[in-house]
């Protein structure tokens, strides 16, 4: 081979190498710049989600801010309502004990109602039975609460619910002036609670505080009234 072919095949290899080393030169460049561009994009988007996320946490802590105010101001009312009420008295049949509704409500609801029934025990409370029932331990010593009770007043008279209407029966209000006698406490200090309007605005009348409760529900637990 001729010298002149010789330097003609190492100037041409020479430029292959070059050629090549560029491609992957400009290859890598081209890499380079996509990676960029995604990470880019990708900064941005994660930036618009941590924008997003901060926007959502301040709206969170707004929002813990106003529940905090909330629980102050509930907190606030039941301690007031701890110190006004001394005397706790409860009407029995669909007051305490629901009849009217599903076995699953009523177990649950019954279980409920101990335990508040306990916590109230544990803040010295008075707890009082004030009913039309004749025989209220019956249902009482179902739902094991029975101990619970400082006072139980019940129905004496000769009265049935089916030949006798609720005006016939002794009034809420006489057993709780019985209450009244037996623990000293002024009207102002008992607050109580009936299924029935009649017995609601009867105690009403006479001077105590009184709430209506839902016989298809029972007591509300978690009012301010309850909850302390």
């Amino acid at each position: 081979m001729s010298n002149k072919r010789k330097r003609s095949n190492i100037k041409s290899k020479k430029i292959k190498k070059t050629k090549k080393n560029i491609f992957k030169k400009t290859n890598q460049q081209v890499i380079d710049k996509l990676i960029k561009l995604n990470l880019s994009s990708e900064y941005k988007q994660n930036d618009d989600t941590y924008k997003q996320n901060d926007d959502t946490y301040k709206q969170n802590d707004d929002t813990y801010k106003q529940n905090d105010d909330t629980y102050k101001q509930n907190d606030d009312t039941y301690k007031q309502n701890d110190d006004t009420y001394k005397v706790f008295v409860f009407d029995l049949d669909n007051t305490l004990y629901l009849h009217n509704v599903n076995s699953f409500y009523s177990d649950r609801y019954h279980k409920d109602v101990k335990v508040f029934l306990q916590n109230l025990k544990t803040k010295n409370k008075i707890l009082c039975i004030a009913t039309h029932n004749k025989n209220p331990n019956n249902y009482l010593d179902k739902m094991e609460i029975s101990h619970l009770f400082d006072h139980i007043i019940y129905e004496k008279r000769n009265v049935n619910p089916y030949e006798n209407s609720i005006r016939e029966y002794t009034g809420k209000d006489e057993m709780i002036q019985e209450i009244i006698d037996k623990t000293k406490c002024k009207k102002e200090e008992i607050i109580f609670y009936d299924d029935a309007d009649y017995n609601i605005n009867k105690v009403e009348n006479f001077g105590v505080k009184s709430i209506k409760v839902d016989d298809n529900i029972g007591i509300v637990f978690n009012s301010p009234i309850l909850t302390f």
